[in-house]
């Protein structure tokens, strides 16, 4: 039994301070990971994003994907194609499909002011200096013109006219113009209705009345004749008043935005400028205008990107929703109630503001957003990024301005789980990718390991303006490192480290200490780790059953693993069965949290499969069992499904079927093997802990230990005081490799060994067969 005991020297892996020398010339963490990642970043940036749509960094959060991500863009060169700035204006001929103008950097803020004072011009000023004396002069020379040439047309009707006192007299009605015959009566002009009123009064005679309507009656066909050439004269000088101010207008408009044209040398902007001037002659020239849309609203620019200086930077997006990534349209304004869908309220998304550059995604939050994942696969096989909005929410019409060319790069940040959830439900967009950059989550636990990771915990502290680490401080936290990196490796989550640094610094300071010492990571440390639910205090009358002298039949105590979202800490539980025969074999549990009638069934077979297996009996067996699971306090345990519940189970079955005891200061954390071989368990650290901590608090005069199986003898590194106390023989560490050593541990004597088809007598394994089989 003393062989299986593990020396205190084993029980951690120890750096000494002194190795960690200062040297400013070792290769940071993830060196080679950071080499590849600027030849990835480079040949995506000069790719297309129909080829290689990005990079996907693939390691854990803590590793330092973030930072490698900083370090290796600062690198990489942006292609040599200029960044332009987008615009989008109304399109004249197609009000849905807004236009989008590009403009070298820094141009687009000058061409939307441009455009705006002209806009206002129109708005403001283009009715007033339509008005100016020229203008008004050339049209009254065409009104007078026109005015002369109506009169001769009519003088030989007015003349035949004028000695019956009738006189020809001429209306602008609309477009056109009416002539009608009115009486002059007693020095005034009256319509023939008025004159028939006088008749009907007695002030003008019937028979004056009838010889006026007779003559009038005899000018008719000729005074429609008339009519006609004066509307024609009429229409005439409309159309020619009209074309004087279409020309005035145009250039008026034209002189003010000849500079603007030559400023901006492009067709595109030309062709906008020349649409405002066509629309503006027809429909803001000689014709009312309230109706009409705000010029300002209409003619202006909607710069919706304007290209920064330091192209190839990140830009992160946090929340890629639709419209985070490809962008919207917002109503621009309300009529009648209505939203109105217009260029005005296009939004660029991020994949727009990131170009240049290279679009920053957690794949976590990105694997939420099923939309967001088809838009991306479009977007980047199409290497366009298409902004639309459909006509619903009171929109009048449904926008689809024009694609914008895609000028960014995607980067994906997850871990080996995302990566393959999104091969397994997008492999549309995954085929873009090629093979991930992988960072490191460990590396050899060596001396040149232990310090690259010193040496950057010093850089990281330095960054953070947090005070400087003592070597022995440094060398904590490289042991730290090597507990969670596992056998023989370091972690390289960096992040943890230096939160350890920062609470450790705080402690430091409270006590009056400059920099940051080793016993100030100890404290943070424990700190950290040692925070467990408090329902796992137990009182002490409550936890007399671990760790207890005299041995117990049918019960043993186990080690298992809690999570309280963060971290993971020790428990303690206390598994009893009994044990009945019958027809046929049966087992339940009590006290497992979230296991199916399914995982319930399939762990009673696996018990019943073992224990044959164990006692080598090939005939069916007759056994009911039942397992309770529950806390040093007799309360229900509540376990996890997965917990390593199966040897457990098996030692508390054979000592109950065998009437044999098993020592309670001794718990086990082991999982078992259908080979009945002793399995690793996650997180032994924590088990063994947790296990030391309570006996330490409610039976300190009480000798307690712990079985781990021998595949884990070398992933140990305990907490010092563990260590303390098992170099004071006040707490025993304990290793095997199988069901029958352990049982050996726990029963202080060999369960058996079958020799001649049968076991020896006495021993634990005879009992429990001879019991069975009833032979």
């Amino acid at each position: 039994m003393a062989l299986t005991r593990i020396p205190p020297a084993e029980l951690r892996w120890r750096l000494s301070p002194e190795a960690l020398a200062d040297d400013d010339n070792l290769a940071a963490i993830g060196s080679e990971s950071l080499a590849r990642l600027g030849e990835a970043l480079t040949l995506t940036a000069y790719s297309k994003p129909s080829h290689c749509g990005g990079v996907f960094i693939r390691g854990a959060p803590g590793t330092g994907r973030r930072s490698l991500l900083k370090q290796a863009v600062a690198g990489v060169q942006p292609p040599p194609q200029p960044l332009r700035d987008c615009c989008f204006v109304h399109n004249f001929d197609s009000p849905d499909r807004p236009r989008l103008i590009q403009l070298p950097p820094g141009q687009g803020r000058q061409f939307r002011l441009e455009i705006q004072e002209i806009s206002c011009f129109i708005r403001d000023q283009l009715e007033v200096a339509l008005q100016s004396r020229p203008i008004r002069n050339r049209l009254q020379a065409l009104n007078d013109r026109s005015d002369a040439e109506m009169r001769r047309i009519t003088a030989p009707l007015e003349a035949r006219l004028k000695p019956h006192g009738l006189i020809l007299v001429r209306e602008e009605v609309g477009q056109l113009v009416r002539l009608t015959v009115h009486v002059q009566q007693t020095g005034r002009v009256i319509t023939q209705d008025d004159l028939a009123n006088l008749v009907a009064k007695g002030q003008v005679s019937q028979k004056e009345f009838n010889q006026i309507r007779e003559i009038i009656r005899e000018s008719q066909q000729q005074l429609s004749e008339i009519s006609k050439e004066v509307n024609q004269i009429w229409k005439r000088s409309q159309q020619l008043g009209n074309r004087l101010l279409r020309a005035e207008t145009r250039r008026l408009l034209a002189n003010l935005a000849q500079p603007l044209i030559e400023q901006f040398d492009q067709a595109e902007v030309n062709r906008h400028i020349d649409s405002m001037i066509g629309d503006v002659l027809e429909k803001r020239v000689g014709r009312p205008t309230a109706h009409l849309a705000d010029p300002e609203l209409l003619y202006g620019v909607n710069l919706v990107f304007a290209a920064a200086q330091d192209a190839g930077s990140l830009y992160v997006e946090n929340h890629p929703t639709p419209r985070n990534l490809i962008g919207t349209i917002d109503p621009s304004w309300l009529e009648s109630n209505r939203s109105i869908a217009s260029f005005r309220g296009i939004r660029a998304g991020s994949l727009l503001a990131a170009s240049g550059g290279f679009l920053v995604l957690d794949a976590e939050t990105l694997l939420d957003q099923g939309e967001s994942i088809t838009l991306l696969r479009q977007t980047l096989a199409s290497e366009q990024i298409s902004i639309t909005t459909a006509a619903e929410g009171g929109a009048s019409i449904a926008l689809r301005p024009d694609p914008i060319p895609l000028r960014a790069r995607l980067v994906l940040i997850g871990t080996d789980a995302h990566w393959r959830e999104l091969h397994r439900r997008h492999p549309g967009l995954m085929r873009l990718f090629d093979a991930p950059v992988d960072i490191p989550e460990t590396i050899p636990r060596d001396l040149h390991g232990a310090r690259r990771i010193a040496q950057q915990l010093k850089q990281e502290c330095a960054r953070l303006e947090l005070p400087r680490p003592s070597r022995e401080a440094l060398a904590a936290l490289v042991e730290h490192a090597a507990r969670a990196g596992g056998v023989g490796r370091l972690s390289t989550r960096i992040s943890e480290l230096v939160g350890l640094a920062q609470r450790a610094a705080l402690l430091d300071k409270e006590q009056a200490q400059h920099g940051i010492s080793a016993a100030g990571v100890a404290a943070a440390i424990k700190q950290a780790r040692f925070s467990a639910p408090a329902r796992h205090t137990l009182n002490t009358a409550a936890a007399s059953s671990f760790p207890a002298r005299r041995p117990l039949q049918g019960q043993l105590h186990m080690s298992c693993i809690e999570h309280d979202g963060r971290l993971q800490h020790g428990r303690l539980v206390r598994v009893q069965t009994v044990v009945t025969t019958g027809q046929s074999s049966a087992f339940a549990f009590d006290g497992i949290a979230g296991a199916s009638a399914e995982i319930r069934a399939n762990l009673g077979l696996q018990i019943e499969v073992l224990l044959a297996r164990v006692l080598h009996i090939d005939e069916p067996l007759r056994i009911h069992a039942v397992f309770r699971c529950s806390d040093a306090g007799g309360q229900a345990a509540r376990i996890e499904a997965s917990e390593s519940l199966l040897f457990c189970a098996m030692a508390a079955l054979l000592s109950e079927l065998a009437e044999q005891p098993l020592r309670q200061n001794l718990a086990v954390s082991a999982d078992l093997g259908l080979d009945t071989s002793l399995l690793a368990v996650p997180f032994v650290n924590e088990r063994i802990e947790a296990v030391f901590q309570f006996a330490h608090e409610h039976r300190s005069e009480i000798d307690a230990g712990i079985i781990i199986p021998a595949v884990q003898r070398n992933a140990l590194m305990l907490e010092p005081e563990v260590i303390q106390a098992s170099t004071n023989d006040l707490f025993h560490i304990h290793t095997s490799g199988n069901l029958a050593q352990a049982l050996e541990l726990l029963g202080e004597s060999s369960p058996g060994v079958w020799k001649n088809d049968r076991f020896s007598t006495g021993s634990l394994f005879q009992k429990a067969r001879a019991r069975l089989t009833g032979a």
